[in-house]
């Protein structure tokens, strides 16, 4: 007998964010076919390609298959997905929303931006009443390939539907991510004034959303915002709370901002005036920044921790620059980031064996002083 999938169960399941889709996973409170997707879903969450194929190996429903499937080849970025095998899941009521959600995701991958334009709309249609709260991410992401597709269109007025949309639904930090577009699309016109106040009230919006990935594409955001209007310092410290973000998808826009921020981007402000974010990286990524490397503040202190001579414990180091205010288990992957981007700056001078590491002073010729 074939298992049946409670419906309200599953859109509660396509909807849930991050931090909702690990509670339902830590408290086990989905089995069965729910329980696999769910699983599907932690680890696209985690950008895990390996955790997701071992779920699709034990997934037998055909629809939650081609669905997972689907998954994977988003962030694998497979170009030879065969599209012709969503066919019948997008005629069938009930995974048509979340078919088309991801199609569109993936048509945006490689720039196919009508594309992606027509399956968010579709998708915004088949979940607004069954699935509101997914709706509204379907709306947000077919305002933003619309953006992408004519970059000349001004879509503020859309993006303020959206967080109206958003708040009546108190998804705040959707509503709190429209905003930050609003701001994108104010900046993109030169009108920083309009694009800080923007940013701020959607940093406002997710104070309590801190730590998760939308918090810091927002932060970074606003520190892109602060280096081009010439606020140094305050874009500084911005600076050194968005180094701190665990996700990938943060990579590229940290690589931007420390960039801008040792070539101090104030005295070279008209050269860099381009309005949109693309355009300004690609002339930044022109220069020459290595003889401009610096430390941050907390790769300085891990230097100061580490002895000049024995190995030093992971565990130890992680408690002494994290302290007690974050989980352990998040401030070991910040530490794991820290030590990736010190040794990315400086190759050479972290040798790590096992559980500890040593700090190889020979190595280091980026100025750095001793507490």
């Amino acid at each position: 007998m074939q298992e049946y999938i409670d419906h309200s169960d599953w859109y509660r399941i396509i909807s849930a964010t991050t931090m909702e889709v690990n509670n339902f996973f830590f408290n086990k409170q989905y089995q069965g076919k729910l329980g696999l997707y769910l699983c599907v879903l932690k680890e696209f969450h985690l950008n895990n390609a390996d955790g997701i194929q071992f779920h699709i190996s034990r997934t037998k429903d055909r629809n939650l298959l081609i669905l997972a499937k689907l998954r994977l080849a988003i962030i694998t970025k497979n170009e030879n997905f065969d599209l012709e095998t969503l066919a019948p899941i997008l005629g069938n009521d009930l995974f048509a929303g979340e078919a088309y959600f991801l199609l569109a995701r993936y048509y945006s991958l490689f720039n196919d931006h009508e594309s992606a334009k027509e399956n968010d709309l579709c998708a915004y249609s088949e979940l607004r009443e069954l699935a509101p709260r997914k709706s509204i991410r379907a709306l947000l992401n077919y305002v933003a390939s619309d953006a992408k597709a004519s970059p000349e269109k001004s879509l503020i007025s859309d993006y303020k539907n959206v967080y109206h949309k958003a708040l009546e639904l108190k998804e705040i930090g959707m509503a709190g991510l429209a905003l930050m577009k609003v701001s994108a699309e104010y900046q993109k016109n030169e009108e920083y004034k309009q694009a800080l106040h923007f940013i701020e009230q959607a940093l406002e919006l997710m104070e309590n959303d801190k730590g998760q990935i939308h918090h810091y594409h927002t932060m970074s955001a606003k520190c892109h915002l602060l280096y081009i209007t010439g606020s140094q310092e305050e874009a500084d410290l911005l600076f050194d709370e968005v180094i701190e973000s665990p996700f990938e998808e943060l990579k590229e826009s940290i690589e931007l901002l420390s960039q801008m921020r040792q070539q101090n981007f104030h005295d070279l402000y008209d050269q860099y005036l381009a309005p949109r974010w693309n355009a300004r990286k690609a002339e930044l990524q022109q220069e020459d920044f290595s003889k401009r490397v610096s430390l941050t503040p907390l790769e300085g202190k891990l230097l100061n921790l580490l002895s000049d001579d024995g190995a030093e414990d992971i565990s130890d180091l992680v408690k002494k620059i994290y302290g007690k205010k974050i989980d352990f288990a998040i401030a070991q992957n910040r530490f794991r980031v820290l030590l990736s981007r010190l040794v990315k700056k400086q190759p050479g001078i972290i040798t790590r064996e096992g559980t500890h590491i040593t700090f190889n002073k020979e190595n280091l010729t980026i100025k750095h002083s001793a507490s």
